[in-house]
């Protein structure tokens, strides 16, 4: 389930980033029209000089964060590589082409049977050692028990009790004999005492790990619902930047506003969308998280 969780967020995320490399590379194309049409404007006596390095300054700017994006993109497909069992040089070329991010679950579970949490590994172990405790512990009780042992002869031919008259005839000789753990009592005691401390041991192990699953689960909910909320109300964000963007262009063109207008509006559908793109990125890897922490799907109960 680590594994299938580990791929999973490095998938998320390369197709997170994907999305960012195009939302980029959009936007260069954007800035060199405005570049291209601030010049043609600075030719013509209605943009200063002033307007024209602005453009510039921020196309090459967007230019340079594409180097770290394609990094941050190939340490993914890296990492799926490793992951799937190939060397890092390896990659699928089905995750060259950009995809869309995973969308997170449309509804998230209002209340889960406790027994999901029993398909983790780490609670499963932690009660498996409480079993073996369990185990020892009956086993080391069993030592206060007189032990009786049974001995089989075949020097005669007859079945005998403790000089008892004979059972049968042909058959063979029958001892019993009994220990009795009087003078190993001390030993034993403390063997049944160390067990013991085991057992509260290994139960002190299993309620804090469960402690720690129930707060993987608490913090992987809230971060999926956080995330999720913040992506609804970065997409009414995104809205509201491109229409302020038209408006400071459809301005600017008009000569009622300046350059520097249209700049900041630009920035701010940029940074909306690149905001809006890591909130679906993080929903669809706290989803993968919840996962995780649950051991596996949920199903809602009602």
């Amino acid at each position: 389930m680590a594994l299938t969780a580990s791929v999973a967020t490095a998938y998320m995320q390369l197709r997170g980033l994907q999305r960012q490399r195009a939302i980029v590379e959009e936007n260069i194309a954007v800035r060199v029209d405005t570049v291209h049409l601030t010049q043609v404007r600075y030719r013509a006596g209605l943009a200063t000089d002033l307007d024209v390095a602005r453009a510039q300054t921020q196309l090459q700017r967007t230019q340079a964060s594409v180097p770290d994006v394609q990094r941050r993109i190939d340490n993914e497909l890296g990492t799926l590589a490793v992951l799937t069992g190939d060397p890092p040089e390896s990659i699928d070329r089905a995750l060259l082409s950009a995809a869309p991010i995973p969308p997170a679950p449309p509804a998230l579970p209002r209340q889960a049977p406790a027994e999901l949490l029993e398909r983790r590994p780490d609670l499963r172990q932690a009660a498996r050692r409480i079993d073996v405790a369990v185990a020892n512990l009956g086993v080391a009780k069993t030592d206060l028990l007189p032990k009786f042992t049974l001995s089989f002869g075949d020097a005669i031919d007859r079945l005998a009790y403790r000089g008892m008259p004979a059972v049968t005839d042909n058959l063979f000789t029958l001892g019993l004999g009994i220990f009795w753990p009087l003078f190993n009592a001390g030993r034993i005691h403390a063997n049944i005492d160390a067990q013991d401390a085991a057992l509260q041991q290994a139960r002190y192990a299993f309620d804090q790990t469960l402690l720690n699953a129930l707060q993987d689960v608490e913090v992987a909910y809230t971060d999926v619902r956080a995330q999720r909320e913040r992506g609804a109300r970065l997409s009414l964000a995104l809205d509201s930047a491109q229409r302020s963007s038209t408006l400071a262009q459809d301005l600017y063109n008009a000569g009622e506003a300046d350059f520097l207008s249209v700049l900041d509006a630009h920035t701010q559908v940029l940074d909306t969308q690149s905001e809006l793109v890591q909130a679906q990125t993080d929903a669809a890897v706290s989803a993968v998280s919840l996962y995780r922490a649950l051991g596996g799907s949920w199903q809602d109960t009602p």
